[in-house]
């Protein structure tokens, strides 16, 4: 009888420690821990990238605070993560999901030309925005997932240029920013640092 009661009041124990562990092992499948090199060889098309933003990206609103905070006090700003990290990480800001998309878009086919664009409201407390530009058939797509607005997430397009998305598209539907000081492909001079 006693070693039946000690049994039955750790079996409990025992059960949810198998299962927290089998969980564990099954999201590790699931989430496909592959580096970003093997998922990258999976990518058919510019579809791969986006679908795998849309399942796994998550905004990290501290690493923004941290890039606020940064800008506001003057200090050296954070650097863009390497596809491979973002990748590993499964979070960042709009830079680096632009980096990612911009890296693995030209990794998959150079014929996307894919491109930063910077979108620059004003200085803080104003944020500015970074996504992907690329080209598919001479038509130009934006690829947005390092955002909090709903309405912007995603593969935009087709646009005839650069202005026809800013004016068409992101102004209309970006809560944040109604008017732009300027927006262009490339990085800004301050973040002429960027190896990508």
């Amino acid at each position: 009888m006693k070693i039946k009661s000690i049994y039955s009041k750790r079996f409990p124990y025992l059960i949810l420690f198998l299962g927290a562990l089998g969980c564990a092992t099954i999201q590790g499948v699931s989430q496909k821990g592959q580096a970003y090199e093997e998922w990258l060889v999976t990518c058919k098309d510019y579809k791969d990238v986006a679908k795998w933003q849309e399942r796994y990206f998550v905004y990290d609103t501290e690493r923004l605070k941290d890039n606020m905070h940064r800008s506001i006090t003057k200090q050296p700003k954070v650097p863009t993560r390497s596809p491979e990290e973002t990748h590993r990480l499964k979070r960042g800001v709009c830079m680096d999901a632009a980096v990612f998309s911009k890296v693995s878009l030209n990794r998959i086919t150079p014929d996307y030309n894919a491109k930063i664009v910077h979108l620059f409201p004003g200085p803080p407390p104003l944020v500015d925005h970074y996504v992907c530009a690329f080209y598919v058939d001479g038509k130009l797509f934006i690829m947005d997932y390092g955002t909090t607005s709903r309405s912007t997430m995603g593969t935009h397009g087709p646009f005839k240029d650069l202005d026809d998305y800013v004016n068409n598209f992101y102004l209309r539907y970006h809560r944040q920013h109604r008017t732009l000081k300027w927006y262009r492909f490339g990085w800004p001079p301050w973040r002429s640092f960027e190896p990508w």
